[in-house]
């Protein structure tokens, strides 16, 4: 059973990492505070317990405070994930609101060429992080994109963000030539990227990580995940077996996955949504995974909800 759900509040962002291609896809209307109130009465209805609202960057969106309020009042658990690139009193009105979950991407604790937005994300993601320790933020946790220009001070990252406290989540870097993709159809540089030559390190990371974990270090992502990174880590072409997590975009279309919007999005909408429809939708996504031709990604979000769902579990059940 489905039972997490990550959305796409805004295509806006207020960043440009050059990795991230969302933002080239923008509407002409995303769906206001009115619309995502009506949309977690929705998803409560058809048995979603998570929710993870992500861009773009959903603090753009003046009214998130409002939408956090009104998410905690509700059954399901919500998670926010920004690129913490804001001021002191938006930090204040997101603690305020209480979350469930605020999730910041790391990909580095080394403070150079911080004018670069990628490295600049990094930096106020930890002090985001550092910032919401003394809150009643249930689970703060970072995202961390493991790439060939970090892999080998991932342990010490993730060690030294769980030593304090943090949870990390870990993920490949995500690279396609498929244009039909939404998200990682950009050209990475090549020295960003795995090759079969380094599977001896990832073979390497793999285990270092599997030890980490099982040593109660705050790794996230399942076994599953960490011991496919020398399948999966280089040709990025892991794929999915069913539908595990519902992907909303921010014009409340549901989309077959947040690599491939289709036509799914256009039939089916959150605020629409019931139970009955949910299960119209389910069958048709089923149809249209078997005609999306794709050469698969290693999303953790993706293989993590599989897990789950494997092993009865819900999502955020590792912080509880």
């Amino acid at each position: 059973m489905v039972t997490e759900a990550q959305i796409f509040l805004t295509r806006k962002c207020n960043m440009n990492c050059g990795y991230c291609k969302l933002t080239e896809r923008q509407f002409e209307k995303e769906l206001n505070l009115v619309d995502w109130m009506l949309a977690y009465r929705r998803l409560e209805q058809i048995g979603i317990k998570t929710v993870k609202l992500m861009g773009g960057e959903p603090t753009v969106k003046g009214w998130l405070p409002d939408l956090l309020r009104f998410a905690s009042r509700t059954s399901i658990k919500t998670a926010l994930l920004s690129n913490s690139h804001f001021d002191d009193d938006v930090r204040k009105k997101i603690a305020d609101s209480l979350p469930w979950g605020y999730f910041a991407s790391i990909d580095s604790l080394k403070s150079i060429n911080a004018h670069k937005d990628p490295v600049k994300k990094s930096m106020s993601g930890y002090g985001a992080l550092q910032a919401l320790k003394n809150t009643n933020i249930p689970l703060l946790a970072a995202n961390v994109v493991i790439n060939k220009h970090n892999y080998k001070d991932i342990p010490e990252i993730v060690q030294h963000l769980s030593d304090e406290g943090f949870w990390v989540n870990l993920c490949m870097v995500q690279h396609t030539k498929d244009e039909a993709k939404e998200f990682s159809r950009v050209k990475i540089k090549s020295d960003y990227l795995f090759t079969e030559e380094d599977l001896p390190d990832l073979e390497f990371l793999s285990n270092k990580l599997v030890q980490m974990k099982k040593d109660r270090v705050k790794i996230s992502v399942p076994y599953s995940y960490l011991t496919g990174i020398t399948k999966y880590g280089i040709g990025c072409n892991w794929k999915c077996k069913q539908m595990s997590q519902l992907r909303i975009d921010a014009d409340g279309g549901l989309m077959l996955c947040n690599e491939h919007r289709t036509d799914l999005a256009n039939k089916y909408n959150v605020v629409h949504l019931n139970e009955i429809s949910f299960q119209k939708f389910l069958k048709d996504w089923d149809v249209v995974r078997s005609r999306t031709k794709c050469s698969g990604c290693y999303w953790s979000c993706f293989i993590q909800a599989e897990d789950n769902i494997g092993n009865s579990k819900l999502e955020f059940e590792y912080a509880a």
